[in-house]
C-alpha cells in the first residue's frame, strides 16, 4: 500500500496556496489520507478539498494536525472497488463514489476514455459503466 494518501505542503520555505482536491478516491493508504506539512511552520492559505471519498485510511481519514486545508462535502464511505486485490480499482454497486463527483470538476472522459455522466459523475479515476448504473 502507499504510506500516505495526499499530502498538501511545502518541504522548506514557503506555503502553497490556492490548491483545489477535488472528486478523489482516497482510500486504504498505510498512513493517512489527506494530510498537510508545512516545513517552516507556516501554513498555506486559499486550499480546499471538497467531494473526496476517503475509506480505511490507516492512520486516519484526515490528519488529526491538518491545518491550511478547508474540507467540505468529502465523505468518509466505502468506495466500493469491484475487485481491489486483484487491481480491479472500478466501482461496484452501491459505491459510496457513485454519482457524488462536483460535475464541473470532472473530466468529460475517466481514466479508460469514456464519458463521464455530464449531470452527477462518479468521484474517482474511472466511471461506472453506464448498463451498470440503477
Amino acid at each position: 500500500g502507499n504510506a500516505d494518501g495526499i499530502v498538501l505542503g511545502d518541504e522548506e520555505r514557503g506555503s502553497t496556496h490556492d490548491i483545489r482536491i477535488t472528486n478523489n478516491i482516497i482510500a486504504f493508504n498505510e498512513r493517512t489520507g489527506l494530510s498537510t506539512y508545512w516545513g517552516d511552520g507556516v501554513a498555506g492559505t486559499g486550499n480546499v478539498a471538497t467531494a473526496n471519498v476517503l475509506f480505511r485510511n490507516w492512520g486516519g481519514n484526515f490528519d488529526p494536525a491538518l491545518r491550511g486545508l478547508r474540507r467540505s462535502a468529502n465523505v468518509i464511505a466505502d468506495p466500493k472497488f469491484t475487485n481491489r486485490a486483484k487491481g480491479d480499482y472500478s466501482l461496484a454497486a452501491g459505491s459510496a463514489a457513485d454519482g457524488r463527483a462536483l460535475a464541473a470538476d470532472a473530466p468529460a472522459t475517466d481514466y479508460a476514455g469514456r464519458a463521464r455522466a455530464s449531470t452527477a459523475p462518479d468521484v474517482g479515476a474511472l466511471e461506472r459503466v453506464a448498463a451498470a448504473k440503477k
